[in-house]
């Protein structure tokens, strides 16, 4: 008979090998859909477009209010929570939708772009589907579904991208994307209805709907706090700016987005279910996540400033010449993979023990240094907007490490020494690379030929130190095959 341990690290095992190689091809090809919509869109439109989703990614988070992670973290669901949380993401739904409707003109009237009015009545729609998708997703996390999970995202991404493509080849402009947003979201919610056995009840308890809304509140509040960090940038730059700034903005952080796409954002669903399961077991939920710590930094160190060093070539091979002038600002954001493995995966093993005024703590410290960041580099431009992302990113580090501390007991220096093989491989590899870059070898090469010439030298750059250090690798297949790894047998090399 297997231990629970051994059924949690081999659920969370298998879910990770399906969130990881489903994201793989469902954002590579999300990818290939954008680069078609970018050749064919402008700066403004893709401006306009970007500030109508960050106002809708906002409400969606009112829509839910920290509901499913509630679900997820509650060891013994009763029917009646179940039903209650359901109706009363049905009312947080329309109650988003409303105020997006009623809001859009104010909205164009704030950012001087009168388009924003019918693009946000539109996407108003899309609040209330994704708010009433709270259960059933919450139940297939709950049990490690992640393979269902997977498939639904990728045949909403999918159908999608071709909606999109259809709309860009009809000349819809910037419709193409609007109506590629909506139909993902009716088919991400709808699949999981369509999937998942669970089915509503008239049934609702004012004493149950006020303990979920007080337990996640926390969560809500600290999830839109944390999106108004990097969307605080965005929507700074749109309104003291401009939306060809913004768009021009979004484009370098799109082109890095997909390194986050199909590496370690697959991995925070997983690691929540992980850490929530673990949270009777200090050791073993502190190894994990080391763990996690050690594996997202040897992902994204590499890939941020491998995609930095080749941003003058595939930025504009990728989405065309007229988005040149996103080269630096890719470049800049770039240096944001530092502090990344820890200010990403703190929220999860803190919502896991239930410490939602902890992440609301440092999500509201995040935000009040990005306004004032943001605020002041605006008057310096885009760039100056980049370098101050990154800054701050950076600065918030040292409160991420004293929550996760008290919560965990895990001391600082445990966490960063998990991230030293990571970023000594990757210095070794910049290093390789920039030297070839300044050789004369690649001087007569087209873009494409450079990017194929310095690709596998950084690849192979990397990888042999890290082949190299003792124990790393070692210790990661240990965590992976061991149950026992799961309980904190092992330390970090």
């Amino acid at each position: 008979m297997q231990s629970p341990h051994h059924t949690i690290k081999s659920k969370a095992l298998a879910g990770t090998l399906w969130s990881l190689g489903g994201s793989v091809g469902q954002q590579l090809f999300g990818f290939l859909v954008f680069a078609i919509l970018a050749r064919n869109l402008s700066p403004a439109e893709f401006g306009t477009v970007a500030i109508a989703t960050i106002l809708i990614d906002f409400l969606n988070i009112f829509g839910r209010s920290g509901l499913t992670d509630v679900l997820i973290y509650r060891k013994d669901l009763s029917e009646l929570e179940l039903h209650t949380s359901f109706w009363l993401s049905v009312f947080l739904g329309l109650s988003a939708m409303t105020v997006l409707w009623l809001g859009a003109g104010f909205a164009a009237d704030l950012f001087a772009t009168p388009d924003l009015v019918p693009i946000m009545h539109i996407l108003a729609v899309s609040t209330f589907i994704y708010a009433i998708g709270v259960n059933p997703e919450a139940l297939m996390r709950k049990e490690f579904q992640f393979a269902l999970l997977t498939k639904r995202t990728m045949l909403a991404t999918v159908t999608s991208g071709l909606v999109a493509v259809l709309l860009i080849a009809l000349d819809f402009g910037v419709y193409a994307l609007v109506f590629q947003r909506l139909t993902f979201s009716i088919l991400n919610s709808g699949l999981l209805w369509l999937w998942n056995g669970y089915r509503p009840a008239f049934r609702f308890s004012f004493p149950i709907a006020r303990r979920q809304l007080a337990a996640g509140v926390w969560l809500a509040s600290s999830t839109f706090v944390n999106m108004a960090i990097p969307k605080t940038f965005d929507l700074i730059v749109g309104s003291v700016l401009s939306t060809a700034a913004l768009g021009l903005y979004r484009i370098g952080a799109r082109y890095l987005d997909l390194i986050l796409d199909v590496s370690i954002r697959p991995l925070s669903s997983v690691a929540l279910s992980s850490f929530s399961a673990l949270q009777s077991d200090a050791p073993a939920r502190n190894r994990a996540y080391l763990r996690v710590l050690q594996l997202t930094a040897l992902l994204i160190y590499p890939a941020f400033a491998g995609a930095a060093l080749i941003a003058p070539e595939a930025l504009p091979f990728l989405f065309g010449p007229q988005w040149a002038t996103s080269i630096p600002i890719a470049q800049i954001l770039a240096f944001s993979a530092l502090p990344l493995p820890i200010t990403f995966h703190n929220p999860s093993i803190l919502i896991a023990l239930g410490k939602g005024r902890s992440i609301l703590v440092l999500s509201l410290f995040d935000l009040t240094l990005s306004l004032l960041v943001a605020f002041t580099a605006a008057r310096w431009g885009v760039e100056a907007v980049a370098i101050g992302y990154v800054c701050r990113n950076i600065a918030s580090v040292p409160l991420a490490l004293l929550l996760l501390g008290r919560s965990t007991g895990l001391r600082p220096s445990e966490a960063l020494r998990a991230l030293l093989p990571s970023a000594v491989c990757t210095f070794l590899m910049v290093a390789a690379l920039l030297g070839l870059r300044h050789s004369a070898l690649l001087d007569a090469l087209p873009d494409v030929l450079r990017i194929a010439a310095l690709v596998p030298v950084g690849l192979a750059a990397y990888a042999v130190p890290v082949v190299l250090w003792p124990g790393l690798l070692a210790d990661l297949l240990r965590f992976a095959r061991r149950p026992k790894q799961l309980n904190g047998d092992a330390a970090i090399s």
